[in-house]
């Protein structure tokens, strides 16, 4: 972010303006490429459609991702074999984020903890080779979190527990193990059956 001054002057009809300032705010954007959301189509597919008549590759800048606020693919066509890329943190207003049945596989990345405007995280019926991040435990108004029928692995982190606002947890259907936290008594669901 740098300012500038640009000096001008204007004629006109029975007008003449001399030595005239304005000061302008300049600030560097960035194009984002294909290549920053890993060539994953289903991400770059949704931000162009939300953007539009912007495109990635062409017109989306780096400070036009925070427009997105939700990502729902429940009735899009399946992406088997693309994953989530790390980069979905740069979409920092993202509340609401559901990938349902689409047949990602890959991890689920740290950096799912960096979207701390998240209330709904829904990512179910995926083929994740991975344990549940640790940094979702980070996200302290989550009143959703759907991440059963995936194929994870490992333990349910504790920190999952003490999020204030987290009413639903599914978990079911995942190969899950070892001792469940402890969470609160007035929690509306949890399921974690067939781990």
């Amino acid at each position: 972010n740098a300012k500038t001054i640009i000096n001008y002057s204007i004629n006109a009809e029975n007008y003449f303006g001399n030595s005239l300032k304005t000061s302008f705010s300049i600030e560097k954007v960035t194009i984002i490429k294909s290549s920053y959301f890993e060539n994953q189509s289903w991400i770059i597919n949704e931000i162009n459609r939300q953007l539009a008549p912007k495109k990635i590759d062409v017109s989306v800048y780096d400070r036009d991702l925070s427009k997105v606020t939700k990502i729902d693919l429940t009735s899009a066509p399946k992406i088997i074999g693309e994953y989530i890329p790390k980069t979905i943190d740069s979409l920092s207003n993202l509340s609401h984020l559901r990938l349902a049945n689409q047949k990602l596989s890959g991890v689920l990345p740290e950096e799912l903890g960096n979207l701390s405007k998240l209330t709904y995280l829904s990512i179910y019926g995926n083929t994740f080779d991975s344990e549940i991040p640790l940094s979702i435990g980070k996200l302290q108004q989550l009143t959703l979190i759907a991440l059963d029928d995936n194929n994870l692995k490992g333990s349910v982190p504790t920190n999952i527990a003490s999020l204030p606002k987290l009413n639903q947890l599914y978990l079911n259907g995942n190969k899950l193990s070892g001792q469940l936290p402890d969470f609160r008594m007035n929690m509306g669901l949890i399921k974690i059956h067939n781990n």
